[in-house]
This record gives C-alpha cells, sequence and structure tokens, in this order.
C-alpha cells in the first residue's frame, strides 16, 4: 500500500519520500484518503431561543467508510434510499476550545463525503440512518489549491464549488457548497467545544446536494458526486445476495 498525489488527471506514487512511478488514473484503484479517527457530521441546526441557530452533529464510525469505487450493500431491512454529498474537512492538528481564527489555519484539507440515507420512519433522524453506507474520497485538496474558490461575508469564509450529481450516467440534482450556512472554520470550533478534534479527524459538512425523495434509489444503481476541483466519488448499490457471492 502506497501514498501518492494526483495532478493533471495522472497519478504519482511516492513511499514515504521516495518516488515510485507515475501512473493513469484508470490504472489505479483509489483507497480512502486516510483512516480519521473520528467522523463527525453537521447536518443542520436548530433555533435555540431568540438567539442564532445552533448547529449540531453526530458520530458516524470511522471503521466502516468505502472509498471510491467501492460497492456498497444495501441492508435487507432498507426502506427508501436517497444519496446524500458532503464536504469533508480534515483537521491538520489537535485543539479544544478553539475559536475559528484559530481552526481557519487548522485545516489540512477538503474532500467529499456521502452517504446513503435510509427514509424510512424508524431510522430518519438517527445516525442508523446513514452508517450503513458512508464513503470518503477520492484524494484530499489543500486549502492552497482552492485559494481562488473562497467567498468571506458576515457569516465566515466559505467554499464555492458546485457539487452535482450522476445517477447511472445521468445528472439529477447540483447544489453550492457556500449555500450551506456553516464554514468550514466554524464547524471545527464547534466540534472542539466539548471535546478534543485531533490531527486526521473528519468533520463533515451538508448536505450540499441530494438525490430527489421521488427517485429513490436500488440495487445497481451507480452514484457519483463530482466537486469542482475535489474530483469525483463514485460507488454502486448492491443486494446482500450479491457481497454474499
Amino acid at each position: 500500500m502506497h501514498s501518492g498525489m494526483v495532478y493533471s488527471g495522472k497519478i504519482y506514487e511516492t513511499e514515504g519520500a521516495n518516488p515510485k512511478g507515475v501512473h493513469e488514473a484508470f490504472e489505479v484503484r483509489l483507497l480512502t484518503p486516510l483512516i480519521p479517527g473520528s467522523v463527525r457530521v453537521f447536518t443542520e441546526a436548530i433555533a435555540v431561543g431568540g438567539e442564532q441557530e445552533k448547529y449540531i452533529f453526530q458520530y458516524l464510525n470511522p471503521g466502516n467508510l468505502s472509498a471510491t469505487q467501492s460497492f456498497l450493500t444495501i441492508p435487507p431491512t432498507a426502506g427508501k434510499l436517497r444519496f446524500e454529498a458532503y464536504l469533508g474537512v480534515i483537521a491538520s492538528q489537535d485543539f479544544i476550545f478553539a475559536g475559528e481564527e484559530t481552526t481557519e489555519d487548522a485545516i489540512l484539507g477538503y474532500s467529499l463525503f456521502s452517504t446513503i440515507v435510509d427514509d424510512s420512519s424508524n431510522r430518519l433522524g438517527s445516525a442508523g440512518a446513514q452508517d450503513s453506507a458512508p464513503a470518503f474520497g477520492p484524494v484530499i485538496t489543500t486549502p492552497e489549491e482552492l485559494e481562488d474558490r473562497w467567498l468571506i461575508n458576515s457569516q465566515g469564509t466559505f467554499l464555492q464549488l458546485t457539487f452535482a450529481i450522476k445517477v447511472n450516467q445521468v445528472e439529477i440534482a447540483r447544489g453550492l457548497v457556500s449555500d450551506f450556512r456553516l464554514s468550514p472554520a466554524r464547524a471545527l470550533a464547534i466540534a472542539s467545544e466539548t471535546a478534543p478534534v485531533r490531527a486526521a479527524d473528519l468533520i463533515v459538512i451538508g448536505p450540499i446536494v441530494s438525490t430527489p425523495i421521488d427517485r429513490p434509489l436500488t440495487a445497481d444503481d451507480e452514484i457519483s458526486v463530482n466537486g469542482e476541483t475535489l474530483g469525483a466519488l463514485t460507488v454502486k448499490l448492491t443486494s446482500p445476495e450479491f457481497s454474499e457471492k
């Protein structure tokens, strides 16, 4: 298992500090960019009295993350399924009780994150609605690579990136990262309010875009999200019978 970097559509393989080779993208199967110590998912804001909205998060299992081009098994008990696409933010250092002025400089990079959400009534709103098939990748894009993509306003600093979802090669939805009102720096600051954020922790913000409720997903669907500058994260759904073969 080697590491590497992506440049101009090619994979530059390395082993430690030593170059190993150059590959075309189609020749390489990528793993997740890293194995995070924890995954915190910010999905909504709640109103607290007359004060400003308060964002909440839940944890997902970091040991269950799949890479791009993975086959994801639909649970036998699943109801109506949707694909949701998120912005992944990777912490570069340890911190706790940090303000946004600190967390802005504590971001290693950005990536794509997705979940298959079970909209059945007994799971909606819980971690169990999302934890069967999360995916993360394809690579980590550094803040320096996104210097011309920032929007600064009174609510913070936001990435101006478009996410587009395709199902079986047909685009069916798109959204803007900057439309989600929680900035990466603020999300990391909130995450550190009650427990330490560690280097390589993954903070997830969204959903930025999702498949329509009236187009539930089924086995054999191939779903991808393409994020400007971030690459494409693609998964294919399978039935439990297929995964056992």
